[in-house]
């Protein structure tokens, strides 16, 4: 059978994708702190955040966001003075109950979301405080180190890109996921945010289409639409606006030297030349797409997919979050609740 440029594209894919026993530990995991925080009268719900949530992530997984929705009888944290760093401790407080031998903290990630991680997974979860704003659909997220609930549309982002996979027949996730791996071929694109990308093929693509197809069509549209300010897919945010002029020029020019591959890989392609466009969509893409005709991407260890990093012990953050499991919390104090965090252990 011969080797096309759609049969790269679905090995490439195949690379991309999250091992499929780390996912369903995430995911069990993700329905258990729910559970345990829910029985504990601390939370009303809870929803995924980030590319996890979206379906848009790349191997390795090794974080997951979740959004904890307080119950609303909670809801005077936001206007009292340090609610932000109660919020948090009362988190550690439920969790420190729930799952004993779990640890907060770890340097690399974001101060908002408290980092726990468990003695039998390797995975992180960031767990982000957050109340409902009665008025909208839109939740109020704690910020502790600015003592601040920030407006998050979370809920929002994740329907509005859950309804546009569905419009392509579940096509758009995936091309999505590779033009978010292109960037670590190209320098001037590596700190790009993966949410830009998601915006970028948010606009250009509609409808289900060929993965080759699809991906020139967006690098093409991006090559234009970084000149200005763009906008997530809420219409939100620009997710461009810490960009210099000058780096906005870089990376100009570097998507629309990319568009004009994918155009040449895709003219070849309908010719027939299925061993020069893929060599043209390596170019693009870099490693793991296949080089060659010949070559398929290489299959990780144990599955298919891409080797995944084992995370290693966390470092504990004690400026971080020490004052948050070294001090009492009495959840009374907010709910009329007999209930009091227990001191660190």
């Amino acid at each position: 059978m011969m080797y096309t440029a759609r049969t790269a594209f679905g090995d490439f894919d195949q690379a991309l994708a999250l091992e499929p026993g780390r996912y369903e530990r995430a995911r069990r995991r993700h329905r258990q702190i729910t559970a345990a925080l829910k029985n504990a009268g601390l939370i009303e719900s809870s929803c995924l955040q980030g590319s996890f949530a979206r379906k848009t992530r790349i191997a390795p997984l090794d974080d997951v966001g979740m959004v904890m929705v307080f119950h609303r009888r909670f809801a005077r944290l936001v206007k009292r003075p340090g609610g932000a760093s109660d919020a948090m401790a009362m988190l550690c407080d439920a969790v420190t109950e729930a799952f004993p031998g779990s640890r907060f903290g770890d340097d690399d990630r974001t101060s908002r979301a408290l980092q726990i991680t468990f003695p039998d997974l390797d995975v992180t979860f960031g767990l982000t405080p957050a109340l409902a704003d009665p008025r909208c659909t839109d939740l109020l997220t704690a910020d502790w180190e600015r003592d601040s609930w920030e407006r998050s549309t979370v809920r929002t982002l994740n329907r509005v890109i859950g309804r546009h996979d569905h419009a392509t027949d579940g096509r758009f996730v995936h091309q999505v996921r590779m033009l978010k791996a292109l960037r670590t071929a190209h320098p001037a694109l590596r700190e790009t945010r993966g949410l830009l990308w998601e915006a970028l093929a948010y606009e250009a693509v509609s409808g289900p289409r060929q993965h080759t197809d699809a991906i020139a069509t967006a690098l093409a549209h991006a090559a234009e639409a970084v000149s200005g300010p763009v906008l997530d897919p809420t219409g939100t945010q620009d997710l461009t606006e810490d960009w210099t002029a000058d780096l906005r020029s870089a990376r100009a020019e570097v998507l629309a030297a990319l568009a004009a591959q994918a155009a040449e890989a895709r003219r070849r392609e309908r010719d027939g030349d299925h061993a020069g466009a893929i060599r043209i969509w390596h170019g693009v893409f870099g490693d793991p797409f296949p080089a060659t005709a010949a070559g398929r991407a290489e299959p990780a260890a144990g599955g298919g997919h891409r080797t995944t990093r084992r995370r290693g012990a966390p470092s504990m953050r004690i400026r971080a979050f020490g004052s948050f499991t070294a001090r009492p919390v009495t959840w009374s104090v907010f709910a009329g609740a007999a209930r009091t965090a227990p001191p660190a252990r």
